[in-house]
């Protein structure tokens, strides 16, 4: 069962109640529901899967920024956000720079980082 609310931006409030046949707006029908369910599938589906050519992981050593984001440098090492940030607070993983209040990565360090991983290994 899909949740699906549609009074979101009318009420401002949150829904928690689930979207199905029986708990529905007043006036609706069943295919509208349907299109409903079938249109938040579709967008989650959309939402969930990254675009392969944008993706760090799948770039060249050549074609990686010269600065990199937690989140494109997780990419790359093909690690979670959240790994790379225990790594940071332990003193472990690619050394990282803060700029403007953001962390990121220098691709030098992150391919050294990788490098000596290969050969720890």
């Amino acid at each position: 069962m899909i949740s699906v609310c549609v009074d979101v931006a009318a009420t401002h409030q949150p829904c928690h109640t689930p979207f199905t046949e029986t708990a529905h707006r007043p006036g609706m029908t069943t295919p509208d529901l349907n299109a409903i369910i079938q249109l938040a599938a579709i967008v989650a589906e959309q939402n969930s899967a990254p675009e392969p050519e944008a993706s760090p992981a799948h770039m060249r050593e050549d074609e990686l920024p010269d600065l990199l984001t937690l989140t494109e440098t997780a990419q790359y090492l093909r690690v979670r956000p959240k790994t790379l940030r225990n790594w940071s607070s332990l003193g472990k993983g690619p050394k990282t720079l803060r700029l403007g209040g953001r962390v990121v990565y220098r691709r030098a360090d992150v391919l050294a980082f990788r490098d000596n991983q290969a050969v720890a290994a």
